[in-house]
């Protein structure tokens, strides 16, 4: 779980520069390397985001059985 959530930090950051970079290049009149940029970062948000949340909802299903199942042991 740690190093998934190492790679996905790494993913958002890496998304977040480049977004600040289309923000920049947006705002000194270079609109086509703009929206390359927020197209790629945007789409690195999207996916870092999916498989966190997915790893996410699977590490918490993991962790209710196991709740339940020690409790269920008493």
């Amino acid at each position: 779980m740690k190093a998934t959530a190492t790679g996905l930090g790494i993913i958002l950051s890496i998304a977040t520069a480049m977004i600040n970079f289309a923000i920049q290049q947006w705002n000194s009149d270079n609109q086509l390397i703009a929206a390359i940029f927020f197209a790629i970062g945007g789409a690195l948000y999207i996916i870092g985001t999916y498989y966190g949340l997915n790893k996410a909802k699977k590490v918490a299903v993991r962790e209710a059985i196991r709740y339940f199942e020690t409790r269920r042991k008493r």
